[in-house]
């Protein structure tokens, strides 16, 4: 249900539309290609879409950070997830890439996303190149992640994962934001609406406001009512950006974002209190959200993020790039529960400077970056550098690569790794990685109690990949290992989950060991997808994630009426094995697999079951009208199974969901 705001703000961003004729013509076919390239043509020659209609700029090709001739990171667009089900960001993941989201049930619950089986503190997520995390402790929250925007995700590969970011984390993954300009305005609307009154609405508005300057908002407002007592949310999240083009090779960027939310942390339903004395669950309450009891019914999270961004982007002909950017954020996050403890607060404000230099020449190629990162706790600075040589007309490019961080004590982490890309046909291509280097997470005393504890971890990592594409059928397989020697891992002090933080940490082995595989087919009209990974994820002896995570489908694809209308409707099935239970510890963002007994010392939690096996199907349509709108209906886990991924957040049962995403053009 939206609040009279929402209906204002619908109408004002609605009269671009009226008060600007459209001047195409009445005869004006159908195809016509706009930024944000909405028309999918992943899968069917023709269905490319004509540039003439619509004048616009397109500079600046966009060059990876520290990363160099798509070498070593897999991508997917805009044009590929907006015909994917998903509800937020973290969700296309899953279709995509190594990827696994340990989702809490409900949508707005702070879900952790997982790549090659790392999560919490070991991600790092970045924006036009500029490390975008909420906060120093490494959380990030997908949720702030607004699609129209983004042009193009990007997951580097795990070799390459510690070079970007304001820390040195195994993963990085990029969001790549639209760097086209169209010169007519254009205004997109999408309202989309689910069961528990969950809803979303989002506003987006680009225009040339004068001569080359260039405007961007986007505005959204997102809320679900609450299934099981204290599960609710609600957030609103907006940005503005200027782009002043000097000409094709020279930009300046500026933009402002700002993410509010307030989350209710039920904590999951208290299987205690529905567990009788020989260990049986009473699961027929368990799932009945009006019954079933939480274990926090009165504890929340506000969070509020803002954050400035000053960009300037220069090509020196079609070999040399300059790129400077500085950003200043500010992070706010307040716990609340009224019934133990009293509120309490993390807040620091960050600064971060990056400016990279790169040369991609036909045969040699080379990056150098620098990144400061600044907040009142702890300050740091690295250099990045990437070289590599371009062999038999790009057919075999090795690269060596390597980081070097200094913090505010004068330590030294970094290290150093390299990889070999081989295209041996124009379908067939081998990618080899290893790198070795340290690293270290920071503790703030007032929080964490680490008495005793190495901070600096040493990696090892190392993958293995093989793709075979052609005009209906790609497959990429991926094996990777990775082995931290010295991780930091953190565990429960008390057995009673109402105690706010009483966490402590000790060092142990973490090792995975994992396999990926992901594909599609296209057969006549049939398309059939999959994705796939298995993992050996190991901290000590304890496995603490999912060996086994599959989403597939199989749907119709293609043009109906005369090319009005291009579809994608069918089913998606998802597998999720069986995990451990562990403790969600959300005032520092991670995941909690041990405890101290005090008589056996520090062991796995075991009094508590983990989740089984799960297999769920949901019916999907969604429907690209004369490429002005696109309407999507899921009618999601069909048999309305009762199961959860986390134990112990129910999943959303049968239910139906729909929505529309409208373009216009002045």
């Amino acid at each position: 249900m939206f609040s009279p705001l929402k209906t204002m703000l619908t109408a004002f961003f609605l009269i671009p539309y009226f008060i600007f004729p459209n001047n195409h013509g009445s005869n004006q076919k159908q195809n016509f290609f706009y930024a944000y390239s909405i028309v999918v043509s992943d899968t069917c020659e023709n269905s490319v879409v004509s540039k003439k209609n619509i004048s616009q700029f397109t500079v600046l090709p966009y060059v990876i950070d520290s990363l160099q001739h798509g070498n070593a990171y897999y991508s997917v667009n805009k044009r590929e997830y907006d015909f994917d089900n998903f509800r937020f960001f973290g969700d296309i993941f899953q279709f995509h890439f190594p990827a696994f989201v340990n989702d809490l049930g409900s949508f707005g619950q702070p879900h952790e996303i997982n790549f090659y089986g790392l999560g919490s503190h070991q991600i790092s997520a970045l924006y036009n190149g500029v490390s975008f995390e909420d906060n120093i402790y490494g959380f990030i929250n997908f949720y702030r992640f607004q699609t129209n925007g983004i042009s193009a995700v990007h997951l580097f590969s795990l070799p390459r994962g510690f070079l970007s970011g304001n820390f040195i984390n195994p993963v990085s993954v990029e969001f790549e934001p639209v760097k086209k300009f169209e010169r007519v305005p254009h205004t997109r609307i999408q309202y989309f609406q689910g069961p528990n009154k969950e809803a979303l609405i989002n506003i987006f508005f680009h225009s040339r406001i004068y001569k080359n300057l260039f405007i961007t908002f986007d505005l959204s407002n997102a809320m679900i009512e609450p299934e099981y007592k204290n599960s609710d949310y609600e957030t609103w999240n907006g940005s503005l950006k200027f782009n002043y083009l000097v000409d094709s090779s020279f930009v300046y960027t500026f933009s402002f974002s700002r993410y509010r939310a307030k989350t209710q942390l039920f904590g999951g339903v208290d299987i205690d209190s529905l567990t009788n004395s020989t260990g049986q669950v009473d699961y027929e309450t368990f799932y009945n959200g009006f019954l079933a009891p939480v274990n926090y019914p009165n504890r929340n999270m506000t969070t509020d993020w803002n954050n400035y961004l000053f960009g300037i982007d220069k090509t020196f002909g079609s070999s040399h790039k300059l790129t400077f950017a500085a950003t200043a954020s500010h992070y706010s996050t307040t716990f609340n529960d009224e019934n133990y403890y009293r509120p309490d607060e993390l807040a620091d404000s960050i600064y971060t400077i990056k400016t990279g230099y790169d040369y991609l020449g036909e045969k040699f190629f080379a990056k150098a970056l620098y990144n400061g990162f600044y907040s009142r706790f702890i300050f740091n600075n690295s250099l990045t550098g990437v070289l590599g040589y371009n062999f038999f007309s790009k057919r075999l490019t090795p690269s060596v690569f390597g980081r070097l961080l200094l913090d505010d004590n004068g330590k030294r982490y970094g290290g150093l790794g390299f990889d070999i890309k081989s295209k041996l046909s124009k379908y067939f291509s081998i990618y080899i990685g290893a790198s070795k280097y340290s690293r270290y997470r920071y503790y703030e005393p007032y929080l964490f109690e680490h008495t005793g504890i190495d901070t600096k971890e040493d990696i090892t990592t190392a993958e293995l990949n093989v793709s075979l594409t052609n005009a209906n059928f790609s497959l990429t397989a991926s094996g990777y290992y990775f082995k931290d020697g010295n991780e930091i891992v953190p565990y429960q002090d008390y057995i009673d989950p109402m105690q706010w933080g009483n966490v402590s940490y000790f060092n142990a082995t973490h090792e995975i060991k994992g396999a990926w595989l992901n594909g599609n087919i296209n057969w006549k009209f049939l398309l059939f997808s999959f994705n796939y990974s298995y993992l050996i994820n190991k901290i000590n002896d304890l496995q603490v994630s999912p060996k086994h995570n599959l989403r597939a489908g199989i749907f119709y694809k293609g043009f109906l009426f005369s090319g009005n209308l291009y579809m994608k409707a069918g089913f998606n099935f998802y597998f999720t094995g069986k995990q451990n239970y562990f403790y969600r510890d959300f005032i520092h963002n991670q995941n909690i697999w041990f405890y101290n007994n005090f008589h056996r010392g520090v062991i796995p939690i075991d009094y508590y079951d983990g989740s089984e096996d799960s297999f769920t199907f949901d019916f999907f349509f969604a429907g690209r009208i004369q490429n002005r709108a696109t309407v999507y209906f899921i009618f999601e886990n069909l048999t309305d199974k009762q199961y959860f991924i986390v134990p112990y957040y129910p999943k959303q049962s049968r239910g139906i969901r729909f929505g529309i995403s409208w373009d216009l053009y002045n």
